[in-house]
């Protein structure tokens, strides 16, 4: 009987896990975490690190140097990175987030298969447009972006599996049209324009700022909206226009001074200028 192996923290039965009933795939990596022992005295704790971003106890806190040595000497047996403080997700990169969008999927919506978590089409269509609302992206910019690199990819995989060819163009349109639905749910009482398509940087770049504010962002918030924005527009222009990077990154500067001077104001702009002189 094959054993089962734990791929999130909330998988695990106990207070503490075993190392040896952790998928290593899900494993990002170890941290000692920082603690207080039972006599308020500075300790560590040794933490594994799952790719969905939870975490759970190796073992109960110990001082620093014991800490680190078990660290590495887990990590060496399992091959696993430690590290010396907390991962988090950088701007852009949406992996860590999406595999927490999946693991917070109903159970109608996966499928356990060879030990393996799979998910339906409709999970995969509420992953996606979860990652673009989440991050504060425009309903336009999101909507070409998402069901263009969604249809891609499902065609894509449909091509090398073993799917008949005539079946695939139903399958994903069915797909995209379960994505373009929940999106539609997600951005109510939004508009799905500008696109990305026959808009201007300059269009995207004042849509993103408008939408940050119906949506009550703060400066922090607006910027990593805007950085995501560009990264999807870039993909949408390198694909559909056959630009050259150059090109592309002349749009996105565009699209940038745009955004920025939409959410700055002409007040906050000419206060920003002078504090830069």
């Amino acid at each position: 009987m094959t054993r089962r192996l734990y791929r999130t923290a909330s998988e695990i039965p106990s207070v503490m896990a075993d190392p040896a009933t952790l998928d290593p795939h899900a494993v990002r990596c170890l941290w000692a975490r920082p603690v207080l022992d039972r006599n308020n005295a500075p300790a560590f704790m040794l933490v594994v690190v799952f790719e969905d971003d939870t975490d759970c106890p190796l073992a109960c806190e110990m001082d620093s140097l014991h800490a680190r040595q078990t660290c590495q000497r887990i990590g060496a047996a399992y091959d696993w990175p430690v590290r010396d403080h907390r991962p988090t997700d950088s701007v852009g990169d949406g992996k860590a987030q999406a595999m927490r969008l999946m693991a917070s999927l109903p159970d109608n919506e996966v499928t356990i298969i060879e030990g393996q978590r799979m998910v339906s089409l409709a999970g995969a269509a509420e992953v996606a447009a979860r990652l673009s609302y989440d991050n504060g992206v425009p309903y336009g910019i999101s909507s070409e972006h998402s069901t263009t690199r969604f249809r891609n990819l499902l065609t894509d995989m449909c091509r090398k599996s073993e799917i008949q060819p005539h079946k695939i163009n139903g399958i994903v349109s069915h797909a995209v049209k379960t994505l373009t639905a929940r999106l539609a749910d997600l951005y109510k009482g939004e508009v799905p324009e500008p696109q990305i398509t026959g808009s201007t940087p300059e269009q995207l770049g004042e849509a993103v700022a408008d939408y940050g504010r119906r949506r009550g962002f703060d400066d922090m918030e607006f910027r990593e909206a805007l950085a995501i924005s560009m990264s999807a527009t870039d993909e949408i222009w390198r694909d559909k226009n056959s630009l050259t990077q150059e090109q592309a990154d002349a749009m996105n500067r565009r699209l940038m001074d745009a955004g920025l001077k939409r959410w700055l104001g002409p007040g906050r702009l000419k206060n920003k200028e002078r504090t830069e002189k």
